[in-house]
C-alpha cells in the first residue's frame, strides 16, 4: 500500500481517506463512525471510548498511537472549543503512557505530530496554551531536546506571534536545563537573533531570554554564533545580560527535569509492561492476546533487514590497535559476566583524572548521554576527554548498543565540533589532538577497519546526514590544502565513505541529497564530493535495496530539483542583466 506522506497545510482528501484506511483495519465501525462524523458531538463521544481505553487497555491505545495522533493533528484544523481540549486532553493521555512504559516514538511519528500540535500554541485561550504546554513537556522526556528543537525552530517562521514566543519559551528552557553544547549543530543562536527586533513584545522579550541563556554557557562565543546582528538589536541583549547579571560560561546543567522536558535516555528493560517498536506507522507489534474492545488489532511488525560491509582500510589500523591497549589513567574493573541490562550498581567503572571534564564513571544512561553532549564543547579539553569516554564504551562489545542507539545524537555533536575544529584551524591553533580523538571514535562506531562486521544499519536522520557529511567535507576542504592537515584530510576521507557502508540507505541517500541542496544555496565548495559519495551510494543500491523508503527518496529529489531550478533561473536572470 502506498503511503501518502503526513505532511499538509490543511488535510486533504487523500489523507483523510488514507487514514481511514488504516484505521479501519485496527478499530470496530462503531468507533470508525464517530472519529469520522462531521458532527462534532460524535468525535467527544469517540474521544470519550478511547480515554476509558487508557485505563482498561493502554496496550491497544499505545499500539495504534501514530495513527490515533494522526487524527489528532485533523482535529486541530477545527475551531470548537469543546472539541479542541477534549483532543488536547487525549493526546496528553497517550503521550503519558508513552513515556510511562518507555515506548520510543520514531522521527516519522514525531513528525506527523508536533508540527501540527504547535499550531495550537498560537491559541488565544491560556487553558488550551498549557494543555499544548504539558504535552510539549511529555513529549521532550521521551525523545529529549535534540529532535524537538528542529521543530519548534521551524514554527518560528509562523505568522502568529504566540505561537513564535511559546516555541521560544520552550526553547530557552532546554538551554537552561542541558546547556547549549548538545544544541550546538541546529545554529539556535542564528535562527532566533532575527527575533530580537520582532515587533511583538512577547516575541522579542523570548528571543533575547534565549540569547542571555546561550551567553550564560559559552559567553561571548554566542555573539559570533548569532552572527550579524543590527546595533539596536545587539544593545538589546547586552543590556538584559547585563541587568540579569549573567557572567560568560556560569551555565550549569540542571540534572532534573526541566519544566518544559528534558532529555531522557529509554533503556530496554525486561518485563515492561506495554513494548513497541520505534517504526513507521504501519509497522506495530501484535498484542499478545485479543482485546475485544474497540481497539482490537495492530499491525505486523516486518523483519528488519541488515547488511553487511567489508570496506578494509589500513590508514587506521595502527591507530586503532594503540587505542585499545592502552590502558586508561585509572584502572579498569572488568564485568564478571555480560550484563543484559544497565542496572542500578554497575560493577564497571571508567576513571579519568587530570581533566578539567572528568566523568567519575560511566555507570548509567545519564552519564553516557552527558560524554555525547560534551563532544560538540567549545572546550578542547572537555570534548577530548568526552571522545575518549565514548570511544571506551564502543570498544566494549556488550556495552557498545549504548552508544550506537544514540548516534543520531554522536554523528550531530561530531559535527558541530568538526565546525569548531576548521575555525581554530583557520585561527591558526593546534588541532592534532582533538582531530585524532575525533576521527578515532567516528571510525569505531563506523565499526572500525579491521573487523567485516555484521551490523544493523545506524539509524541517523537524513538532517543529521547532511550535518556530519558537510562537515566532514567542509574539513577536507579547508584543511587539506595545508601540509599539517594532509593526513587529516586523508582520514576524513575514508570516514567520509566508511558512513555510506554504515547508515541507513534511505536516511543515507535523502541525507546526500539535502547536502547537495544546501551546497548549491551556499556555494560551499563541496558540491564535487558529495556528488562522489553519492555515487558510492549507488554501488551499494543492490546489496541494500530493501532498506529504501521511495517516498522520502521522491520528496528529497523534489527539493533538490526546485532548488537546482532556482539557482539557474537566477543565474540566467543575471546573464540577462549584464547582457543589457
Amino acid at each position: 500500500m502506498y503511503l501518502v506522506k503526513w505532511n499538509f497545510q490543511t488535510p486533504t482528501d487523500e489523507h483523510i481517506s488514507q487514514l481511514q484506511t488504516l484505521l479501519g483495519n485496527q478499530a470496530k465501525i462503531g468507533l470508525m463512525s464517530q472519529l469520522f462524523h462531521k458532527d462534532f458531538k460524535q468525535h467527544l463521544a469517540a474521544l470519550d471510548a478511547l480515554l476509558r481505553l487508557a485505563d482498561t487497555s493502554p496496550g491497544s491505545l499505545i499500539a495504534n498511537s501514530d495513527l490515533l495522533l494522526k487524527w489528532c493533528t485533523l482535529r486541530f484544523f477545527e475551531t470548537n472549543p469543546a472539541a479542541l481540549i477534549k483532543v488536547l486532553e487525549f493526546c496528553r493521555v497517550v503521550v503519558q503512557l508513552i513515556r510511562d512504559t518507555d515506548t520510543q516514538m520514531s522521527q516519522e511519528e514525531l513528525t506527523s505530530f508536533v508540527p501540527y500540535l504547535l499550531l495550537k500554541t498560537g491559541e488565544p485561550k491560556e487553558n488550551m496554551r498549557n494543555a499544548v504546554r504539558d504535552i510539549i513537556m511529555i513529549l521532550s522526556d521521551i525523545v529529549g531536546p535534540l529532535k524537538m528543537s528542529p521543530m519548534l525552530l521551524d514554527a518560528l517562521k509562523s505568522k502568529n506571534a504566540r505561537q513564535r514566543a511559546e516555541c521560544l519559551l520552550v526553547i530557552e528552557s532546554y538551554i537552561n536545563s542541558s546547556g547549549i553544547s548538545p544544541l550546538k549543530s541546529l545554529t539556535i543562536e542564528k535562527i532566533v537573533a532575527p527575533h530580537v527586533g520582532d515587533k511583538d513584545v512577547a516575541v522579542r522579550n523570548a528571543a533575547i531570554n534565549v540569547l542571555v541563556a546561550c551567553y550564560k554557557f559559552e559567553g561571548d562565543q554566542m555573539w559570533k554564533s548569532a552572527g550579524r546582528m543590527s546595533d539596536k538589536d545587539k544593545s538589546l541583549v547586552e543590556e538584559r545580560i547585563k541587568r540579569s547579571g549573567v557572567k560568560p560560561g556560569s551555565g550549569v546543567v540542571s540534572n532534573s527535569p526541566p519544566a518544559a522536558g528534558g532529555p531522557k535516555i529509554v533503556v530496554p528493560q525486561q518485563g515492561s509492561a506495554v513494548r513497541r517498536p520505534a517504526s513507521r506507522s504501519r509497522t506495530r507489534e501484535p498484542e499478545p492476546e485479543d482485546v475485544e474492545t474497540v481497539v482490537n488489532r495492530t499491525f505486523d511488525q516486518p523483519p528488519k533487514s541488515s547488511s553487511r560491509y567489508a570496506l578494509r582500510d589500513d590508514v587506521f589500523s595502527n591507530v586503532l590497535s594503540r587505542l585499545s591497549e592502552t590502558p586508561l589513567p585509572n584502572p579498569v574493573v572488568t564485568p564478571p559476566s555480560v550484563m543484559n541490562g544497565w542496572g542500578n550498581s554497575m560493577p564497571q567503572t571508567i576513571k579519568r583524572t587530570n581533566s578539567s571534564s572528568s566523568i567519575s564513571s560511566i555507570d548509567t544512561s545519564d552519564q553516557i548521554q552527558r560524554s555525547i553532549n560534551n563532544i560538540s564543547s567549545s572546550l578542547t579539553d572537555v570534548a577530548t576527554d568526552a571522545m575518549y569516554q565514548v570511544t571506551y564504551v564502543l570498544n566494549q562489545p556488550e556495552q557498545r548498543y549504548l552508544v550506537d542507539r544514540r548516534a543520531d545524537l554522536v554523528f550531530r555533536a561530531s559535527a558541530a565540533q568538526l565546525d569548531l575544529i576548521i575555525e581554530e584551524f583557520n585561527a591558526g591553533r593546534g588541532i592534532t589532538a582533538i582531530m585524532d580523538a575525533c576521527t578515532q571514535m567516528l571510525f569505531i562506531l563506523m565499526g572500525g577497519v579491521e573487523q567485516d562486521n555484521d551490523l544493523e544499519p545506524l539509524n541517523a536522520s537524513p538532517d543529521t546526514v547532511k550535518a556530519i557529511i558537510t562537515s566532514v567535507l567542509r574539513c577536507i576542504i579547508q584543511i587539506g590544502n595545508s601540509e599539517v592537515g594532509y593526513t587529516m584530510a586523508r582520514s576524513l576521507n575514508r570516514l567520509a565513505m566508511r558512513l555510506i557502508y554504515r547508515v541507513e540507505l534511505s536516511n543515507l541517500l535523502c541525507g546526500l541529497i539535502l547536502a547537495m541542496t544546501e551546497s548549491l544555496q551556499k556555494v560551499n565548495g563541496i558540491t564535487d564530493l558529495v556528488s562522489k559519495l553519492s555515487s558510492k551510494w549507488c554501488d551499494e543500491l543492490e546489496k541494500r535495496r530493501a532498506q529504501l523508503r521511495a517516498s522520502d527518496i521522491v520528496d528529497s529529489f523534489n527539493a533538490f530539483y526546485v532548488c537546482s531550478m532556482t539557482v539557474r533561473n537566477a543565474k540566467n536572470d543575471y546573464s540577462g542583466m549584464v547582457a543589457e
